[in-house]
């Protein structure tokens, strides 16, 4: 019952940190996202071309001119055909769930073993690991992240 508990709040914790790292910069920049007035730029920021790259005539104004590209009936197929091909949602979901099952697992795993080799190597005891449990648990979590933690906490409780 506790390895469960413990399996779902670290699955939880783990996604949440998961989404809120990929989600912070995206809405970082929303935030920060200001129109620019061009009153408040003066003018000597702005940058001449021909100067800055040394450019002739010929060559700038080559640059203003614009291609024009308008696909036929028939690109326009292919083009959403090629962009509708591999469109599933269910798939995406279900992968992103199963790396985080993974990352999980493997963080667990990982801890249950580190804390074997500390028992073995290093003599740490299960007396004294659970009088000192919330700073292994603090410590091991910010070096190798909650489910490692909870894996070795799990070893010394033998769960």
């Amino acid at each position: 019952m506790k390895k469960s508990i413990f399996l779902k709040t670290s699955i939880v914790l783990t996604t949440i940190l998961t989404l809120s790292t990929s989600l912070t910069p995206l809405t970082t920049f929303a935030a920060e996202n200001h129109s620019i007035d061009e009153q408040t730029v003066p003018a000597s920021t702005s940058s001449d071309l021909k100067e800055q790259f040394g450019l002739t005539d010929k060559e700038l104004n080559s640059i203003d001119k614009t291609q024009n590209f308008t696909p036929t009936a028939d690109q326009l197929k292919q083009i959403d055909n090629l962009l509708n091909r591999n469109h599933n949602a269910r798939i995406f979901g279900l992968d992103d769930v199963l790396e985080l099952i993974a990352i999980v697992g493997v963080g667990y795993a990982a801890g249950h073993w580190a804390a074997s080799e500390a028992h073995k190597r290093f003599g740490l005891s299960a007396a004294s690991y659970k009088s000192n449990r919330w700073w292994w648990r603090a410590g091991i979590a910010a070096a190798a992240g909650v489910p490692a933690a909870v894996g070795f906490d799990d070893y010394f409780y033998g769960i």
